[in-house]
C-alpha cells in the first residue's frame, strides 16, 4: 500500500498510538525508539522530500525499506548538514528567491537536523549481556537480545537465556574480556538462522548444540495490524476479517509473545489466534519439538495481547472468552 498526503501523514501518528497504547514490556522491540522511527516517515519531518509511505501489505508495517531510508538518512544527516551550511543563510536564499531549489535545501536542512541523536529501532540488532560466571565449573550465564525485522514484515525480539562451558567450545559463542561479553560473527549467524523460527523451535535448535545450555526463550512480536486499504480477506485470520467487515474506520493490531523455559510450570496457549498462525507448521516438525520438550524439559507458554478501535474492545474479548483465552484489549 502506498499513502500519500493526510493518509501517510494520520498513518504515522495512529502507529505512534497504537504503540502507546499496547503499554510494550522489554520483551518486545522497544516501543520507544520504534515510535521515533516511524515518526520520522511522517510529511512533517521529511518536509516533502519523499512521495509518501509504503506499508507491507501482510504485516500492515511500514516496508522495510522505509525503515532502512530513514536509519541511512540519519548516518548521513551530520555530513549533509555541513555541506547545507547555515540555515539562516539558506532561509534568506529562500526570501529572495522563489527558485524550488532553495526551497528543497531549507527543508533538507530541517529533515536532517531533525535526525540527530534521534534513538531509532534496530533493524538487526545483536547484544550480548554476562549475567554470571561459575569460575569453578568454567561455565558463563549470558542474556541475548537480538532484535531485527523480518522477512513477513513484523519486528521481533528474542529474549534468550543460556550458559556455555567454556571447556568443550573449541570455537566460543561468547567471547569474555574481564566482565564483559561480545558475541562471535558465528554465534550472530546461528542466532540469525534460528530467529525465524518461534521461541519453542529457536530453544530446541540451541539447545542441541554441544557445549550450549539453553533456560529460556522468549519471543516478542510487534504486529500484524489490520486496517483499511489491506485485503483483509487474503491476509488478514477469518475472524478479524468479519470484526471489520463493514467497518472502514476499525482496526486490529497484534501483540504476540512466546515463551520456551526450563522453569515454566506447564504449558499454556493463552493466544487465541495461535492455531491460524501456526497452521502451515508440518507434522514433522511438530514431532521434532514434541521429542525435544521430553529431552531438555522446558515447558512453552503463548499469549496474545491486542490493541483494537474503541467500538471493537467487546467483540475481541468476546471473541477471546470463546476461544478459551483471556487477553489484554486496549480501545484507541
Amino acid at each position: 500500500m502506498m499513502l500519500k498526503g493526510e493518509a501517510e501523514a494520520g498513518y504515522v501518528n495512529w502507529f505512534r498510538g497504537v504503540l502507546r497504547a499496547a503499554r510494550l514490556n522489554s520483551f518486545y522491540p522497544d516501543g520507544r525508539r520504534l515510535s521515533a522511527h516511524v515518526g520520522a516517515m511522517s510529511p512533517a519531518v521529511h518536509r516533502g522530500l519523499y512521495d509518501g509511505l509504503q506499508v507491507h501489505r501482510v504485516s500492515g508495517l511500514p516496508e522495510y525499506k522505509e525503515w532502512a531510508r530513514v536509519q541511512t538518512d540519519q548516518q548521513i544527516a551530520a555530513e549533509q548538514l555541513r555541506q547545507l551550511g547555515s540555515r539562516q543563510v539558506l532561509e534568506e536564499r529562500v526570501r529572495a528567491s522563489s527558485a524550488e531549489i532553495h526551497q528543497k535545501q531549507l527543508a533538507k536542512h530541517d529533515y536532517y537536523s531533525a535526525l540527530v541523536g534521534m534513538e531509532l529501532s534496530a533493524l538487526d540488532g545483536m547484544q550480548v549481556l554476562l549475567r554470571r560466571i561459575e569460575a569453578e565449573r568454567r561455565v558463563a550465564h549470558f542474556q541475548v537480545v537480538f532484535d531485527k525485522l523480518d522477512a513477513a514484515g513484523l519486528f521481533t525480539r528474542y529474549t534468550i537465556e543460556l550458559s556455555q562451558q567454556a571447556s568443550v567450545w573449541g570455537r566460543p559463542a561468547v567471547v569474555l574480556n574481564e566482565e564483559t561479553a561480545a558475541y562471535t560473527e558465528e554465534f550472530k549467524a546461528l542466532i540469525y538462522k534460528f530467529s525465524a523460527l518461534d521461541s519453542e523451535l529457536t530453544f530446541a535448535r540451541l539447545a542441541g548444540i554441544d557445549g550450549l545450555k539453553v533456560e529460556r526463550v522468549i519471543k516478542g512480536t510487534i504486529g500484524p495490524f489490520y486496517r483499511k486499504g489491506m485485503d483483509l480477506a487474503s491476509v488478514a485470520p477469518e475472524p478479524v476479517a468479519a470484526m471489520l467487515a463493514g467497518r472502514p474506520g476499525g482496526f486490529v493490531a497484534m501483540f504476540a509473545q512466546d515463551s520456551s523455559a526450563v522453569d515454566v510450570v506447564n504449558h499454556q496457549n493463552n493466544d487465541p489466534f495461535g492455531a491460524f498462525f501456526a497452521a502451515g507448521i508440518s507434522a514433522e516438525i511438530r514431532r521434532d519439538c514434541q521429542l525435544a520438550r521430553e529431552r531438555y524439559g522446558y515447558r512453552v507458554y503463548r499469549e496474545r495481547k491486542f490493541v483494537v478501535s474503541r467500538e471493537l474492545v467487546g467483540e475481541m474479548q468476546r471473541f477471546c472468552g470463546e476461544m478459551g483465552t483471556q487477553n489484554l484489549v486496549y480501545g484507541l
